[in-house]
């Protein structure tokens, strides 16, 4: 059967191997181990040094090191600056060195008692070592004769396992910031403190911890923020967190006026789980990968905000407007906590990345701890794109606070502790009683009569709950709002009532009023009243930008010949002197320069551009004031980069201007021209660049990291995204006609990114002449978002023109997910309802809406002078019901979705229910009815937003049920788009090693659970492409089949089952090929075998194959150096999955170097099925 070779189920970021040898563990060792920071001949750098004894000739430049033919000294040493690599000397280490190019001599790895061989040629040498002894220094020397350049060295420990075959996921997630410009705003108004010292009253409520993965791209002079705060918009000075200029973890003390700083100086291009711990008191420690780091000593806790926990910004910070110390790098799953984090908790995280802390036994943690939690995975794209909190999801803690002191008497003017009060005289006053949580309203008049709850703690654009009882009603009524908003909740009954609703004021630090309800004599005692607040999230906001679309140096430096082209009648350009120089004539109203989107980059409608370039008059047209940039069809008046200057205009200074725009069209040029006069003008550019606004980079260039949280080992959420268009259908889910019941009911949670046009939600109507009853005027209803970004409900009246509406009176929250619910009545004179986010309100209606069957449309805005709504859609469903307010209610849950199936109303009426199921080409079933109405995303609905688990485990930490559970150990692999996102993605990646180079017989296999049939997947691959050396096993999405293949030293081998029977989604399936070139379990004839069956089965398919596509079937299986992929689109299968990554779930991949027998494949088959139900 020949040697056995597991890959085991994955824990944390990698499989284990069952087989023995060393493997790699931590990060690279090294500062730069590509060079990328220049040291001449006899200095010495940051990382490197050539100055030290008989270095002729070596020095560091454009990302190499160089030894020069002209040295004489026997030994040309260059020398790894810092202490270490090899920290510990007596331990094992894997030094890889590249050998770019090479004339003559050689070099040679020293350190301490290890003394490597000289490498003589060009390549990539990997040599396993131990210093033993010595200071832990890397040394590479170059002998006399060395003439040879070396382009990369890195450093890794090694450990001895009793396995060697590891598996790497590859599919961590990052946010990518730029050191320049990009960052993420916390919070659009001041306030954003999560923790306030001055309100905590102990040191364990004053304590806080912040948690991130970090990544800097490169040493530097200046400080980088981690977190920040605007000193302009915000409280006036704050701490903050960052990256010191000695690259350490940096605490700014403000009353001291200095960082506290941890003890490690941290490596560029190197993740780390870096931990800042508040105590509550004067002391921040550090934490470093799960280790104590240091601490530091604050000079004051309360002065001046210093232990605040205040996080306006991450990556960056602003002073006098000004966006200054920009991190530049990658972070990850970012954390703010309330409470100090304890060692083990601490350790904890970063040995489970994929984990809370609150989840390790014996930690003092709970969920209501977390304030702040940005996993930064999210992937999607678009203009100014949201980051999703994934904390406090649903209904959260009451935040009233009744245990302040009161004054009982009532009778003075004082504030009463945590309540206040408007008017108290003899007539008109309140009366708070502490211990019993009562306050009493009484007033003998009309005088107005409130009672506040300070401090202010209601925000704009959060949910609230209110819930209080009234015991006693001697006269009038009494009624709740939150501060400036003009709906509100009157009783005049005793009871417990409860009451949902958003603030309509655009600020934060609002107060909660009870006040009389009428203009008469009011004597009410109201008890125990709670605020509970409803997903009180703080998306993040980003400020990004992509990359220059505008790929050759020449055409944005104009160092040279380009592509730039001259615009109108007339006009002349040409490089002078390292600038364009544009001489525009009296011909044209409208004459500069062009270059095709060929070169500048294809804009795509919809998306939003920032363009920038320095410009200068050199002579002509003065003022110079009608200069203009144009791309994707769009016009942008310009403006100077930082502020001032007037708008369209150009100086005699060379100036740095911009502008943004919105492309209306894939293939408009990008134009600089001068716009509207006919005046000549002769004007230099220089420094032209285009980036598309909202792009993270590390949500394309950083979606392969290892270390950090893997989404391939998590649950998942993975939504299709919309951008929508205007007055298109692009960004609709079609889910066929549905025939309208007396009564309608809808719902759909939604999450919109813009705010303030029109953008359709909802529809099942001819509107505007689609359908045969367009001579009537059309009829059905309609939902959308106005200008406003308030809900419209609209019910079209059959046969005439006539519509009801209603408007809500909450607004919507743009940023973050949203509710509504809707009534719509078929019949007249009964009411259409409302409900946004738990706020109910309703309308009388007339007239009847009709009953034929028509096309019901989520997202739609074609047709009806609508947009498209931009963003996400999570679900939606649909009653043939008359709910009440309660039942209304139910389907909100108090912020929490449900699975309509399990509403009180029952299933019988329950025409439709689609939740998403990713983008376009992926089908919405429609849950309540498999098969009918199933929902149909359209063409725009390309992008995705992924949403891991949170909190809850069975809900990702939106609150959403996951179309992507993991229920066990698997690999859980997500959609990539049709360019696959990267080499290695979603997968796992096992380096080459002999082992896995096998020539004869072998058995491949894994349990597999497919998402769709959209591309033919690879299972299991070692080899890059259809003709290719190497084996695998993949799954042709058409047949619906496995196939084994391998290479030889003729064309690609493979073999096929004979039956469609991998043709279910979303349950396990065993595959295993086969490859027995002797006949050992064939009575001596080679044959290739193919097994399959679902988990329910009791038997296994066996198809069996001696011919093959091309060759022999005993031709040998060529080996290759490439690693075995698991989940990747990276090499093998058909065409169609040459880009394409894995979606589904794959555990207990097996690679046997020898033919398993049927019997033997059986009893792997029959134990497995226990973990795969």
């Amino acid at each position: 059967m020949g040697s056995f070779q597991k890959i085991l189920k994955p824990t944390r970021a990698r499989g284990l191997d069952t087989s023995g040898g060393e493997q790699i563990v931590g990060n690279q060792l090294l500062g730069d181990p590509s060079f990328d920071t220049n040291v001449n001949n006899g200095d010495t750098g940051t990382y490197w040094n050539c100055n030290d004894s008989n270095n002729e000739g070596v020095s560091i430049s454009s990302g190499k090191a160089h030894w020069a033919d002209d040295g004489s000294a026997s030994t040309r040493r260059l020398k790894e600056v810092p202490s270490g690599p090899f920290d510990d000397v007596t331990a094992r280490y894997r030094v890889t060195i590249t050998i770019s190019d090479y004339t003559d001599g050689g070099v040679r790895l020293v350190s301490g008692a290890y003394y490597g061989t000289y490498l003589t040629a060009a390549g990539t040498y990997v040599l396993d070592m131990s210093p033993q002894t010595g200071s832990g220094n890397l040394h590479i020397d170059g002998n006399a004769d060395a003439h040879l350049s070396i382009s990369d060295v890195t450093v890794y420990k090694l450990e001895s396992f009793g396995n060697n075959n590891h598996a790497q996921i590859y599919s961590g997630r990052a946010l990518e910031f730029d050191g320049v410009t990009d960052y993420l705003n916390v919070g659009t108004s001041a306030g954003q403190i999560f923790i306030d010292y001055s309100e905590e009253t102990t040191a364990v409520n004053r304590a806080w911890t912040v948690a991130v993965w970090l990544n800097y791209d490169a040493a530097g002079s200046s400080n980088q923020s981690i977190t920040g705060f605007d000193n302009s918009r915000d409280v006036s000075t704050s701490n903050y967190l960052r990256l010191s200029n000695t690259e350490t973890l940096g605490f700014y003390d403000i009353g001291g006026n200095a960082s506290r700083t941890g003890d490690t100086v941290l490596k560029p291009k190197t993740w780390y789980r870096a931990v800042f711990v508040y105590n509550g008191s004067d002391t921040v420690n550090f934490y470093l990968n799960g280790v104590a780091d240091g601490s530091g000593t604050l000079t004051s806790s309360n002065a001046d905000n210093n232990a605040d926990l205040n996080i306006s910004y991450i990556g960056g910070a602003f002073q006098s407007s000004v966006f200054g110390n920009a991190f530049a790098g990658k972070m990850s799953n970012f954390q703010a906590w309330q409470g100090a984090w304890t060692a083990d908790d601490a350790m904890y995280d970063y040995l489970n990345p994929e984990q809370l802390a609150l989840n390790r036994g014996g930690t003092s943690l709970t969920n209501s701890n977390l304030k702040l939690w940005y996993p930064m995975n999210e992937g999607h794209r678009g203009d100014q794109s949201y980051v999703l909190d994934a904390s406090n999801t649903g209904l959260g803690d009451d935040i009233v606070n009744w245990s302040s002191t009161f004054n009982a008497s009532g009778t003075s003017t004082d504030d009463f502790g945590s309540w206040t009060t408007n008017a108290n005289d003899s007539t008109t006053f309140c009366t708070f009683d502490h211990d019993n949580k009562t306050i009493r309203l009484r007033t003998t008049n009309s005088t107005h009569l409130q009672a506040f709850y300070v401090p202010e703690i209601l925000k704009y654009g959060t949910t609230y709950k209110f819930e209080f009882t009234v015991s006693e009603i001697t006269s009038g009524s009494v009624r709740v709002r939150p501060q400036n908003t003009t709906d509100y909740l009157t009783v005049s009954e005793a009871g417990t009532h409860s009451y949902i609703v958003s603030p309509e004021h655009s600020t934060n630090d609002l107060d909660f009023r009870i006040e009389r309800g009428s203009s008469e004599a009011t004597d009410v005692t109201i008890n125990d009243v709670k605020i509970f607040p409803i997903n009180d999230k703080n998306s993040a906001q980003t400020v990004f930008y992509g990359d220059n679309t505008i790929s050759t140096n020449n055409d944005y430096t104009m160092s040279g010949s380009n592509n730039w082209d001259a615009y109108g009648t007339g006009t002349t350009e040409s490089v002078t002197g390292g600038k364009l120089r544009v001489t525009t004539t009296t011909a044209n109203t409208t004459q500069g320069v062009e270059l095709p989107v060929a070169n500048a980059g294809t804009p795509v409608v919809g998306r939003t551009y920032r363009i920038r370039a320095k410009l200068k008059r050199v002579s002509g047209l003065d003022p110079a004031e009608q200069i203009v940039f144009y791309f994707g069809g769009a016009q942008g008046n310009i403006t100077t980069v930082g502020g001032g200057g007037t708008t369209n205009r150009i100086t005699d200074s060379e100036v740095e201007y911009e502008t943004t725009v919105t492309a209306t069209s894939a293939s408009g040029n990008l134009l600089i021209v001068n716009w509207s006069t006919t005046t000549a003008l002769v004007f230099e550019i220089d420094d032209v660049e285009i980036k598309e606004a909202g792009i993270a980079s590390g949500w394309t260039d950083a979606d392969q990291q290892l270390d950090i949280p893997q989404t391939a080992l998590q649950s998942y959420n993975q939504l299709g995204f919309s951008y929508g268009s205007a007055d298109t259908a692009g960004g609709t889910i079609s889910c066929g006609a549905i025939t309208s019941g007396a009564w309608t009911t809808l719902d759909i949670w939604f999450f919109p990114q813009v705010s303030g046009y029109n953008q359709g939600l909802l529809d099942q109507v001819a509107w505007n002449g689609d359908d045969a009853d367009a001579s009537t005027g059309g009829y059905g209803f309609r939902v959308t978002i106005s200008t406003t970004d308030k809900i419209v409900l609209t019910r079209r009246v059959s046969g005439t023109s006539a519509s009801n509406a209603m408007t809500s009176t909450n607004k919507i929250n743009i940023g973050k997910w949203n509710h509504v619910a809707v009534v719509i009545p078929k019949n007249d004179s009964t009411s259409m309802r409302l409900m946004v986010n738990g706020h109910y309100e309703q309308t009388n209606s007339s007239g009847d809406h009709g009953i034929t069957a028509k096309d019901f449309r989520l997202g739609y805005g074609g047709g009806i002078n609508y947009d498209s709504m931009p963003g996400c859609i999570a679900q939606a469903s649909y009653f043939k019901e008359h709910m009440s307010e309660t039942q209304m209610l139910e389907l909100y849950n108090e912020g929490t979705p449900i699975d309509s199936r399990n509403h009180s109303v029952g299933t019988d009426n329950l025409a439709g229910y689609w939740r998403n199921n990713g983008v376009y080409g992926n089908t919405w079933t429609n849950l309540a009815n498999p098969g009918t109405n199933d929902g149909t995303p359209q063409s725009l609905i390309t992008e995705t937003m992924l949403i891991t688990a949170g909190v809850d485990s069975s809900r990702d930490s939106q609150g959403f049920l996951m179309n992507s559970q993991r229920l066990t150990n698997t690999i859980n692999g997500l959609y990539t788009g049709s360019s696959g996102g990267g080499t290695y993605n979603s997968g796992a990646v096992v380096q080459d090693s002999s082992t896995l180079d096998i020539t004869g017989a072998f058995t491949i296999g894994c349990w597999v659970k497919l998402k769709d049939f959209n591309y033919s997947y690879n299972l299991i691959q070692k080899k890059t492409g259809w003709n290719s050396a190497g084996y695998g096993i993949y799954i042709h999405n058409s047949n619906k089949k496995p196939y084994l293949e391998w290479g030889g030293s003729g064309a690609n081998q493979q073999a096929s089952g004979d039956n469609n029977d991998i043709d279910t989604l979303d349950i396990w399936y065993f595959v295993y090929g086969v490859h027995d070139p002797d006949g050992l379990h064939n009575s001596g004839t080679g044959i290739d075998r193919l097994y399959s069956a679902k988990t329910t089965d009791t038997s296994l398919n066996i198809n069996g194959k001696t011919s093959m596509h091309a060759g022999n079937i005993d031709d040998a299986v060529a080996t290759n150096d490439l690693p075995l992929t698991i989940g990747n689109h990276y090499g093998g299968g058909q065409v169609s999955s040459a880009s394409i990554h894995f979606t589904g779930e794959i555990d207990d991949v097996v690679v046997y170097n020898g033919a398993l027998s049927p019997e033997q494949v059986l009893r792997n088959f029959k134990a497995g099925k226990r973990s795969h139900k």
